[in-house]
C-alpha cells in the first residue's frame, strides 16, 4: 500500500516538475522601439503640460525625490518649480532588486507633495491625492500632472494608458474602457466629445479607428503621424 501511494506521489511530482519546465518565462517590460524614457516623458510631458518644470538631474533624483543614482539604469522627469503647483513626472528604470526601493522612494515622494497642499491650493491637493506611483517590470513612473479644467484621476488614468501603451507591456483587461468611463465622467453628462470621422482616403482600419480613448487618439496622431478629422464642439 505504501509503495503504491510513494509511486503516485512521484508521478505527480514529475509531472508538476515537468509542467514547469515546460513554461517559458516571459520577459520584462520594456518600452517600445526607439523609445526612451526621456522622449516619454517629453511626448506625454509636452501633451499634458507641466508647469514651470525643472528636468530631474542626479542632485534632484537624490536630494528631491530619495532615489540613490546607482539604483538606476536610467531615469528621466520634471518636479515643478513652483510651490502653487503639485506637478510631478518622473520616471525610472530599476537596476536589478532595486524597484522596491524605488517603489516607495516615489511613493514617499507623493506623500511629500500632499502634504505641502494639505492647508491650502484645494485643486492641486487634489491633483496630488490623485497621482500614483506606476510599476511597469522594472520601470517605475510618479504621475502627479493634469489640467486644471480636467478630473484628477481622469487625467492619471489617461497617463498611466499612455504609459503603458508605450511600452510592451500589455493593458488589464478592460483598462481603457475604465478610463474612457471616467473621461467621460469628468467631461460631465450630456456634453459632446471629440470623435472621429471615418476616411478610408487618409487612413485603414488601423488601431487608431478602434481606440476611442484619449491615449488612443495622442498615440496614433503624435506618435504615429496618422491623420484624423476631430471635431470638439465648443463647452
Amino acid at each position: 500500500m505504501m509503495k503504491r501511494i510513494f509511486t503516485a506521489f512521484l508521478a505527480a511530482a514529475l509531472l508538476l516538475t515537468s509542467a514547469a519546465c515546460g513554461k517559458k518565462a516571459s520577459a520584462a517590460p520594456t518600452l517600445k522601439e526607439g523609445l526612451t524614457l526621456k522622449s516619454v516623458v517629453d511626448d506625454i510631458g509636452n501633451e499634458i503640460g507641466i508647469t514651470m518644470p525643472a528636468e530631474v538631474d542626479e542632485s534632484i533624483l537624490k536630494d528631491i525625490v530619495g532615489i540613490e543614482p546607482e539604483d538606476v539604469e536610467e531615469y528621466a522627469g520634471y518636479v515643478t518649480m513652483v510651490m502653487i503647483s503639485a506637478d510631478n513626472f518622473i520616471a525610472v528604470k530599476a537596476k536589478e532588486g532595486k524597484v522596491e526601493t524605488v517603489q516607495k522612494a516615489l511613493a514617499a515622494r507623493q506623500e511629500t507633495v500632499v502634504k505641502s497642499f494639505e492647508q491650502y491650493l484645494p485643486s492641486e491637493l487634489d491633483k496630488a491625492k490623485a497621482g500614483k506611483v506606476i510599476t511597469i517590470g522594472d520601470y517605475v513612473f510618479l504621475v502627479i500632472l493634469g489640467r486644471m479644467d480636467k478630473d484628477p484621476a481622469a487625467e492619471t488614468a489617461v497617463i498611466e494608458e499612455m504609459i503603458r501603451e508605450l511600452s510592451e507591456d500589455e493593458l488589464p483587461e478592460g483598462f481603457a474602457q475604465r478610463t474612457r468611463e471616467a473621461a467621460d465622467v469628468s467631461e460631465g453628462n450630456g456634453k459632446e466629445v471629440a470623435e472621429t470621422e471615418e476616411n478610408d482616403d487618409k487612413f485603414e482600419e488601423t488601431e487608431m479607428k478602434r481606440a476611442f480613448s484619449y491615449s488612443g487618439y495622442y498615440k496614433a496622431v503624435v506618435l504615429e503621424g496618422k491623420v484624423a478629422d476631430i471635431y470638439v464642439t465648443q463647452s
